[in-house]
């Protein structure tokens, strides 16, 4: 008996059914999350850090019609593309044209038409399906954008998202698009020069900003154009700053449409602007299934480590697209052992802003400082990709691009930030550990940091052994200097472009529009970078670990003044002064103890940085004529460092003694009671002998002789006026 025949199968199709809504109706758009399931309306974490981070405006190179070619490759074949121009319902081949795209109607209307189109595209080359990439396009605003303001949360008209090994959220079927999903953007706009050209990289650059925080391991973000009749336009966004293209017509070019659509949709991470060797998979761990996230570490030897990372992805990052961003992981190497792996983007150009000059690589510098207690051990490293990978030839026939080329090493994995400190003791046994750390760099492999700062300054391990209390990290800024047989001059000379404004030296603030003469860089500077660390947390924060909700008025022009030269007049002002047990208890809490009393730590350290400084601000002003002297000051860093040291050492036996009274003054064998110590007022250490620039005798503090003794002497009558300052 013959088997029953089976009715004929239809044609397989790729294409979705026609909907007249889709091309006539506007679509509700779907709110955009800031994280996945976090609503920018409510608190996100970061999201106030990251309103703010343009500073500057990005650099754009505008390109012409073969830029999208050759950004946008695919391996499909043009006759295949043309196929389903034939095939789809959203193309008219009567009038060469994409249905629902006109000038003529309502811009929600438009939006929806390309939201509808752009799905279709996905759909029919299978990039829709949960399991080939789960493309999906949304609408997500239905205005057009326009310049954000501060605090503005942008949001694109359409943003399509995906899933894959190279997005760290992966979710079966999404209710909401959010950044962290992203493949894509695209904007529409009743005219594609709706701002003149040279300024839509800044409309759209925050975008872009949102991308690299949300997808920290970008190497590049892409962002279409459309207007309402009918125009595209690519943006590249990477951390050389921006190129894009001309205008084209895709209805006259409906093939080059289609192709830039696939390609910004690529299942190939690298294609799609992500770092291949940071990916995530799905695992079980007991019963439970975990999105675990993973770093390809390549070294030099072409040996490749697959490093785990903990939590869901980067601890820190840079917020911005234009520069030498970087982030942070924490990692567990196979053998079970706690690292940080840094990306991050070195300059590798030729231009001549001082931010720009071609440094050491920073795990060169690491490198140097193997086994110096006090400074970050490296693990491993490597050298990646260049910016110029990502723009074909566009990157090599524009004199002005400037090249940026990625960077990943692993280091120790060492205790919280100074910021983050569990007692004064441990503030002052890191930032003394710390400080030798740096000692050991610039004197014995003559490196200088140049970017001192509480974040920098981290605590050693558990049970750290002596000299590991505290460690200085990220040298990213620092240079040869001190002799090296690869210093640079040019690199060491002192800019307040290099560096964190808050905790720059008073005379590295002044560089700013050429307040001081230009000098070199040395250890002095980054002596008063730790001062200044060091006063901000004891001035900051009540007591360990609790902030206080404003910091003293007498240092808010310190740390936040609005320009380098209010925080150079601030600075000098405050090294000159001389501080009193008043001034001491206004900036400094009682619960830091012997830390704040005169004679104590603040003020002997505060009293040695500004001999430091105005000395050498003398023979810097001096020019040639005190260039000797000023070379025999930077000559004497030994005895620098050991008068610091020395300072340091005198609070922490200080924190011994207070132990020992305390212990001496409790009862035995009964309750204890409150120490006598905290309630008589301890005798006030007796000055050393030293000469200072203001005689015990003088009752006005330095800063006010200096007024008096300077004919040259402006500060007090500066007005500030732009980029420059008047008497």
């Amino acid at each position: 008996m013959s088997p029953t025949a089976k009715p004929p199968r239809k044609p397989a199709t790729r294409s979705v059914a026609k909907s007249k809504d889709s091309l006539s109706q506007p679509a509700e758009p779907t709110t955009m999350l800031y994280r996945d399931e976090v609503d920018p309306s409510k608190d996100a974490e970061d999201f106030g850090r990251l309103k703010y981070a343009t500073e500057y405006e990005i650099s754009a190179i505008h390109d012409g019609d073969a830029i999208v070619d050759e950004l946008c490759t695919i391996s499909l074949r043009t006759a295949r593309l043309k196929s389903y121009l034939t095939a789809s319902p959203y193309w008219s081949t009567e009038a060469n044209a994409w249905k629902g795209v006109s000038g003529k109607r309502e811009l929600p209307i438009v939006i929806r038409a390309y939201q509808t189109i752009i799905d279709h595209i996905l759909t029919h080359f299978g990039l829709a399906k949960p399991f080939s990439g789960g493309r999906k396009a949304w609408v997500t605003c239905n205005e057009a954008m326009g310049n954000f303001k501060q605090g503005d949360f942008p949001v694109p008209n359409i943003c399509v998202t995906g899933k894959g090994d190279y997005l760290s959220v992966d979710k079966q079927d999404p209710s909401n698009p959010s950044y962290e999903r992203s493949l894509f953007f695209c904007l529409v706009q009743p005219h594609v020069e709706f701002v003149p050209r040279s300024w839509q990289p800044q409309v759209f650059e925050p975008l872009a900003r949102y991308i690299f925080y949300a997808q920290p391991h970008r190497r590049f973000f892409r962002v279409l154009l459309l207007s309402q009749g009918g125009h595209m336009r690519l943006f590249h966004f990477d951390r050389s700053g921006c190129i894009n293209s001309a205008a084209i017509d895709i209805n006259e070019n409906p093939v080059t449409f289609v192709r830039t659509i696939l390609s910004l949709s690529s299942h190939d991470a690298a294609a799609a602007g992500f770092d291949p060797d940071i990916f995530w998979k799905w695992e079980h761990v007991g019963p439970a299934r975990v999105r675990q996230g993973y770093i390809r570490m390549k070294t030099e030897d072409s040996a490749n480590t697959l490093l785990k990372i903990v939590g869901n992805g980067a601890f820190k990052m840079t917020a911005g697209v234009e520069g030498a961003s970087n982030s942070l992981w924490h990692v567990v190497d196979e053998s079970g052992r706690d690292l940080v792996v840094k990306d991050g983007w070195k300059y590798t150009g030729n231009h001549p802003d001082p931010r720009h000059l071609v440094r050491p690589w920073e795990h060169e510098l690491l490198l140097a400082g193997k086994d110096l207690p006090g400074v970050c051990q490296i693990v491993d490293y490597s050298i990646g990709v260049s910016t110029a990978a990502f723009r074909g030839a566009t990157a090599h026939v524009h004199g002005s691009y400037d090249e940026f080329t990625h960077y990943r090493f692993s280091m120790e994995k060492y205790g919280k930030c100074a910021l983050e400190c569990e007692s004064g003791k441990q503030l002052v046994c890191g930032v003394k550990s710390a400080i030798g750390g740096h000692q050991g760099m610039y004197k014995l492999r003559r490196i200088i940091h140049r970017d001192i700062s509480p974040g920098n300054i981290v605590f050693g391990t558990a049970d750290p052994e002596p000299g590991w209390e505290g460690v200085i990290i990220d040298p990213e800024l620092g240079t040869y200097t001190n002799g090296h047989p690869e210093a640079n001059e040019d690199h060491a000379i002192a800019t307040y472009r290099i560096g964190t404004q808050s905790y720059m030296s008073m005379l590295v603030c002044g560089t700013y529009n050429g307040m001081i003469p230009q000098f070199k860089h040395d250890h002095t500077d980054d002596l008063e970078s730790f001062f200044w660390s060091f006063l901000y947390i004891l001035s900051a924060y009540e007591k360990p670990g609790v902030e206080k909700p404003s910091i003293p008025k007498i240092l808010e022009p310190v740390y936040f003044s609005e320009n380098m030269g209010e925080a150079y007049i601030a600075k000098t002002r405050f090294l000159g002064k001389r501080l009193d047990q008043e001034t001491l208890d206004a900036i400094i809490s009682p619960s830091w103890g012997h830390l704040r009393e005169k004679g104590g730590l603040v003020d002997k350290f505060h009293d040695y940085i500004s001999d430091l400084a105005f000395e050498k601000e003398h023979y810097v002003r001096g020019g040639v004529r005190d260039a000797k002297k000023l070379e025999a000051f930077v000559a004497k860093s030994d005895e620098h460092y050991a008068r610091i040291l020395e300072i340091f050492q005198e609070a922490i036996e200080g924190f011994e003694k207070a132990r020992e009274e305390e212990e001496e003054d409790a009862p035995r064998g009964g309750p204890l009671t409150p120490s006598r110590a905290a309630n008589v007022q301890r005798p006030r250490e007796a000055r050393d002998g030293k000469k200072r620039k203001v005689d015990n005798e003088d009752t006005e503090d330095r800063y006010n002789k200096r007024v008096r003794d300077d004919e040259n002497y402006v500060y007090e009558y500066e007005v500030y006026e732009g980029d420059s300052f008047e008497v």
